[in-house]
């Protein structure tokens, strides 16, 4: 008889227990949705150029190509010297004189902007910075100044005519357009120049033509 009274009292306690177990599992279930719902999406970076450039691939505009935006480095000397920057696919050549001492040069790849007017910009803007080692003080380039040579790519230049693509340099408020020799079979643009800072390159939009069909009647 203490057998039989006994069972029914251990399955009410169960009953009970698992009763609270499935209301604790549900009201953490429901804590999580509302976690997730009301959590703001996280990002990568703050950098108001990383928003503005993610703006303008959603609006379709031209991105950024570069395989990184990292820094890259190297030591100039007063020899003659070219700097084959390979993952960007520029390359840089300094000639004699063209620093008056050693000096670190710095190519930092940029996220693409408005070059303004009619200009069309491409994914290829870039600073390229030089501070002697001696005092850390800007470099000055000689009469000679450097050449720069950047190999680009024609699928994403689908806007720009690129028999028009040349540098442009950033002035205080404005970009300037610098000039450039562009090879069409080797997909590449160069400029020398005495300037050192940011750079950019862009051209005339692609000139769309409209044909009308001519019926001749006898």
């Amino acid at each position: 008889m203490a057998s039989q009274g006994w069972r029914p009292l251990r399955a009410s306690r169960l009953y009970k227990v698992a009763c609270a177990i499935g209301l604790a599992i549900g009201l953490i279930a429901v804590l999580f949705l509302c976690v997730g719902r009301g959590a703001p999406a996280l990002s990568a970076s703050t950098d108001a150029g990383a928003d503005r450039a993610s703006a303008r691939a959603e609006r379709g505009e031209i991105g950024p190509t570069w395989t990184s935006t990292q820094p890259v480095y190297a030591e100039i000397g007063r020899d003659p010297y070219v700097w084959s920057i390979t993952e960007h696919g520029v390359t840089v050549t300094f000639y004699v004189g063209s620093v008056s001492s050693d000096a670190w040069f710095t190519f930092t790849p940029r996220i693409s902007s408005s070059l303004g007017n009619v200009y069309v910009p491409t994914p290829y803007f870039f600073d390229l910075e030089g501070s002697y080692k001696i005092d850390d003080s800007q470099v000055s380039l000689g009469a000679l100044g450097i050449q720069i040579e950047l190999a680009y790519d024609p699928a994403r230049l689908s806007e720009v005519d690129q028999g028009t693509l040349q540098f442009f340099h950033r002035a205080p408020t404005r970009w300037v357009p610098q000039g450039g020799d562009v090879d069409l079979a080797a997909s590449t643009v160069t400029t020398h120049t005495r300037r050192t800072e940011s750079f950019a390159v862009g051209g005339d939009p692609i000139k769309k033509r409209l044909y009308l069909s001519l019926v001749m009647r006898e």
